[in-house]
C-alpha cells in the first residue's frame, strides 16, 4: 500500500513538473515557444531599433541597405526601413536629408548671373550660379550722334537677353555732297541738330574749286564758261559773268551789321548779302527753299555770279541773255500825266546802263562788255509801223526786242503764242522779295513776267513782254514796277 502511495505521489510530482515546463514556453496558441518572436522569426533578444535586448535566446541583427518608403526632401522628412539579413526583421524610421534638393533643369537669371534653383517649396538653395557670358551686341535701333538707340546681347550659356539704351556720339551721317562757303568746303552731318563736319579744307584752283567744283572766286577770271549743270566747261552754253543778289541766305549764315560801299553785308561764309524788306507783288509766294515770302520781313540774299545763256557767238564776241529774272522795275515812270513811251528815254534803260552796270560788274568785267547799237525800229517791235518806236541806242546793257524773242536762231519759238520754255524765266528769290510778279499755279510756279524793249503800236503807255508761260505779246502798263527785268549784253571773249 505504501508503495502504491509512493508511486501515486511520484506521478503527481511528475505531472506538476510537466505543467510547470509547459507554462514556461507556451506561445498562447498551444505551440511551444522555441525562442522565436510572435511572427515566427527567431527572437535574438534585441530591441526594435536593432540593439541587443539581453535575451538569452537573441542575436544581433545584420541589417541591409535602407529602403526608402517616402523620400525625404530638403524641406520635408521621409520614411525608410531596413531588413535583417539573418532573421528578416524589418525596422522603419523617419529621416531627413537637407541635401535632397530638386534643382530645375532650366536657368533662372538676372541681369548679371544665371543659376538652377531648387523647386521645393520654401527652399532658397541654388546651384551653378555664375556670371553671364554675353556674345556681341546686336543693334535693334541704331543710335546716331543726336539720338539714343537700343541694342541687346545674349548669354551663350543660358540664352538670357539683356537690352540697353546706348549712345554713340561718333555715329554721324555725313553728306556725300560738299557744303561750301567763300573759303572752304566740307561734308556736314545730316542728323538734325548736329553741327559736326569732316574734311573741311580751303578751296583750291581758280574760281572753281578743283575739289568741290563750286565757284568761289573771280580770281584769275573775268568770266567762266559752264554747262547747263553749272560745271566749268570751255564749250559750255552758259557764262558766269558779274554778280547780283539772288538766293535767300541760309539760316546757318550770320551777317555783319555794317554794309560796304555797294550796300552789301559780309556773311560768316565769306560771301556778301543784300538786305531787303520784303514787299511781294502778291500773296502765296515762296522762296526757292519753300519758305514763305512774308511782307515786311527783313531778308538777306546772297550776291552770286549771274548766269547768262549764250544766244549767239561770233568769233570773239557773244550775245548773252540773263537766265533768270534778276530784278523788277517799271519800264518808265509816270511823269506829270505823260510817259516818254519810248525805249531811248525809258527809266529802265537808264537803270540798266547806270546802276546795274556799275553794281553788277567789276572794272575788268565792264571792260569786256561791248557797246552795242540797239535796233529800236518798228520792225524790231513786231509791227510794220509803230508810232512809239524810237531811234536806235548805243547801250552796254539792254532788253531784248519782240523780234529777238521770236528769233529761232536764238533758240526761241518763232510764234508769240507758243508756250516757249526758252522764253520762260524763273524769278530769283531776291526778285520775289522785291516785288516781281510771278505765277503761283502748279504748272508755271515761280515763272515771272518780264519786259521787252518793244512798245505797243496802239497805245502810248503799254510795252510788250513775255508771260510766265512763255508767250510773248502786248503786255502791261509801262509804270508797272512788278514786271521783271532780264538783261542782255554782248561780251568780248578772250
Amino acid at each position: 500500500m505504501k508503495k502504491l502511495t509512493l508511486v501515486f505521489l511520484s506521478l503527481i510530482l511528475c505531472a506538476f513538473l510537466l505543467v510547470s515546463c509547459n507554462e514556461t514556453n507556451d506561445t498562447g496558441n498551444g505551440t511551444t515557444d522555441g525562442g522565436t518572436t510572435d511572427d515566427g522569426t527567431t527572437d535574438d533578444g534585441t530591441t526594435d531599433d536593432g540593439t541587443t535586448d539581453g535575451g538569452s535566446a537573441g542575436h544581433t541583427h545584420a541589417f541591409g541597405e535602407w529602403i526608402v518608403d517616402t523620400a525625404a526632401t530638403c524641406m520635408k522628412s521621409g520614411t525608410r526601413h531596413h531588413v535583417c539579413t539573418v532573421c528578416n526583421k524589418s525596422v522603419s524610421e523617419t529621416y531627413t536629408d537637407s541635401t535632397a534638393h530638386n534643382y530645375a533643369s532650366t536657368w533662372t537669371t538676372d541681369g548679371t548671373n544665371h543659376w538652377h534653383k531648387c523647386l521645393n517649396s520654401g527652399c532658397t538653395s541654388v546651384t551653378g550660379k555664375t556670371t553671364h557670358t554675353f556674345g556681341e551686341w546686336i543693334v535693334d535701333t541704331a543710335a546716331t550722334c543726336m539720338k539714343s538707340g537700343r541694342r541687346h546681347h545674349v548669354c551663350t550659356v543660358c540664352n538670357k537677353s539683356v537690352s540697353e539704351t546706348y549712345t554713340d556720339s561718333t555715329a554721324h551721317n555725313y553728306s556725300t555732297a560738299w557744303t561750301t562757303d567763300g573759303k572752304n568746303h566740307w561734308h556736314k552731318c545730316l542728323n538734325s541738330g548736329c553741327t559736326s563736319t569732316k574734311n573741311k579744307t580751303v578751296h583750291s584752283g581758280d574760281s572753281f574749286c578743283s575739289v568741290c567744283s563750286v565757284f568761289y572766286s573771280w580770281v584769275g577770271n573775268a568770266y567762266i564758261r559752264v554747262d547747263a549743270e553749272g560745271k566749268k566747261d570751255a564749250n559750255g552754253s552758259y557764262i558766269l559773268f558779274g554778280e547780283y543778289p539772288q538766293t535767300l541766305k541760309a539760316d546757318s549764315v550770320s551777317v555783319r551789321t555794317t554794309a560796304d560801299s555797294r550796300g552789301y553785308y559780309l556773311g560768316s561764309d565769306g560771301f556778301y548779302y543784300a538786305k531787303v524788306t520784303a514787299k511781294p507783288c502778291d500773296s502765296g509766294y515762296t522762296f526757292s527753299s519753300g519758305t514763305s515770302v512774308t511782307r515786311g520781313t527783313v531778308y538777306y540774299f546772297k550776291v552770286e555770279p549771274i548766269r547768262w545763256r549764250i544766244l549767239s557767238e561770233d568769233g570773239d564776241t557773244a550775245l548773252i541773255l540773263c537766265d533768270s529774272i534778276i530784278a523788277n522795275k517799271a519800264f518808265d515812270n509816270y511823269n506829270g500825266g505823260n510817259y516818254d513811251n519810248n525805249y531811248a528815254d525809258s527809266t529802265i534803260r537808264a537803270w540798266l546802263n547806270d546802276q546795274f552796270f556799275s553794281t553788277a560788274f567789276t572794272r575788268l568785267q565792264r571792260d569786256l562788255i561791248n557797246t552795242v547799237l540797239v535796233d529800236n525800229s518798228a520792225a524790231s517791235t513786231g509791227y510794220s509801223s509803230n508810232p512809239n518806236a524810237c531811234e536806235d541806242t548805243n547801250d552796254k546793257i539792254f532788253l531784248l526786242s519782240y523780234k529777238e524773242v521770236t528769233n529761232s536762231a536764238y533758240g526761241f519759238a518763232s510764234s508769240e503764242d507758243t508756250s516757249d520754255t526758252a522764253r520762260q524765266m524763273t524769278a530769283s528769290d531776291y526778285a520775289r522779295a522785291t516785288g516781281a510778279l510771278m505765277s503761283t499755279g502748279s504748272t508755271y510756279y515761280g515763272n515771272g513776267w518780264w519786259w521787252l524793249r518793244s512798245l505797243c503800236n496802239d497805245y502810248d503807255n503799254i510795252a510788250r513782254g513775255v508771260y510766265g508761260n512763255g508767250n510773248a505779246g502786248n503786255f502791261n502798263y509801262v509804270d508797272d514796277d512788278c514786271i521783271g527785268v532780264v538783261p542782255a549784253l554782248q561780251i568780248r571773249l578772250r
